[in-house]
């Protein structure tokens, strides 16, 4: 399930091509959110239990009061389980991340790991080219994704880093144009980004 939330999400960036939405974190996230779930819902992975959720306010019966971007779980009050059971994914969005905030992020959801056991954690930045992956020093590798999206020449270019066993990989896609739902290609280069 993790590689395909992985790829669900990527489709979902780069199915994001209208500049307005990358002129802030809210715009960019609610965009995303509406093409997480619309993407979700098409390959089955939503049912009346499992839900893709935007800014859930965790509070003190999660033992953290952070509110992350978007989530995709399965609330315990459904399935009266733990807190901690059925936490799938979890989404943290910046815009132009600094090193600071993106290790801010990065601390937040190691806390989501270690806490409430969230299988997946990625963090998107916009506007950048840098994911910041390789100043990430918690104990959760293997959970977690980086992106970085730019816009230029009319383009869309991602960046998604994760941890592999010799290091970071490092992938690049693109979309063929901006504000166009054409395919989408992996370029296997750097593309725009430096």
């Amino acid at each position: 399930m993790k590689n395909k939330i992985i790829d669900l999400t990527k489709e979902s960036i780069l199915s994001i091509t209208h500049p307005r939405f990358f002129s802030n974190e809210r715009a960019y996230q609610g965009r995303l959110y509406c093409n997480l779930l619309n993407t979700f819902v098409r390959q089955g992975l939503l049912d009346d239990e499992e839900l893709i959720e935007i800014e859930y306010q965790k509070s003190t019966r999660h033992s953290m009061s952070q509110r992350p971007d978007i989530i995709y779980h399965i609330p315990a009050e459904m399935k009266k389980t733990a807190v901690d059971k059925n936490n799938y994914a979890v989404w943290a969005i910046k815009k132009s991340a600094t090193l600071d905030k993106a290790k801010s992020d990065f601390e937040k959801l190691d806390e989501m790991f270690s806490i409430l056991n969230y299988s997946l954690g990625i963090f998107i930045n916009i506007g950048s080219e840098k994911t910041y992956l390789d100043s990430y020093d918690g104990k959760f590798k293997e959970r977690l994704v980086s992106y970085a999206i730019l816009i230029n020449n009319n383009r869309i270019y991602l960046k998604r880093n994760t941890f592999g066993e010799k290091g970071i990989i490092i992938e690049f896609f693109e979309s063929r144009k901006v504000n166009t739902n054409e395919s989408l290609e992996r370029t296997g280069d750097a593309g725009s980004f430096s």
